[in-house]
Protein backbone atom coordinates (compact mmCIF):
# COMPACT_ATOMS: atom_id res chain seq x y z
CA UNK A 1 0.00 0.00 0.00
CA UNK A 2 1.33 3.58 -0.80
CA UNK A 3 -0.18 6.95 0.10
CA UNK A 4 -0.66 10.03 -2.23
CA UNK A 5 2.33 10.89 -2.79
CA UNK A 6 3.87 7.08 -3.78
CA UNK A 7 5.88 6.34 -0.36
CA UNK A 8 4.98 3.26 1.09
CA UNK A 9 2.87 3.47 4.32
CA UNK A 10 4.31 1.29 7.21
CA UNK A 11 3.19 0.12 10.76
CA UNK A 12 4.82 1.31 13.70
CA UNK A 13 6.01 -2.10 14.39
CA UNK A 14 8.09 -2.22 10.96
CA UNK A 15 9.06 1.54 11.56
CA UNK A 16 10.76 0.10 15.04
CA UNK A 17 12.02 -3.14 13.35
CA UNK A 18 13.98 -0.60 10.57
CA UNK A 19 15.18 1.16 13.43
CA UNK A 20 16.12 -1.17 15.52
CA UNK A 21 17.90 -3.11 12.52
CA UNK A 22 19.65 0.35 11.48
CA UNK A 23 20.67 0.75 15.06
CA UNK A 24 22.29 -2.65 14.91
CA UNK A 25 24.76 -2.46 12.17
CA UNK A 26 25.50 0.58 13.24
CA UNK A 27 27.18 -0.36 16.19
CA UNK A 28 28.56 -4.00 14.77
CA UNK A 29 30.40 -2.04 12.40
CA UNK A 30 31.72 0.19 14.98
CA UNK A 31 32.62 -3.06 17.10
CA UNK A 32 34.62 -4.08 14.13
CA UNK A 33 36.38 -1.02 13.60
CA UNK A 34 37.59 -0.77 16.79
CA UNK A 35 38.16 -4.11 17.55
CA UNK A 36 35.86 -4.07 20.72
CA UNK A 37 34.53 -7.40 21.30
CA UNK A 38 31.78 -5.42 24.12
CA UNK A 39 30.05 -4.06 21.42
CA UNK A 40 29.75 -6.73 19.44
Amino acid sequence: MVDDEGLPEITDKEATALATYCAYITKFKEGISTNNSSII
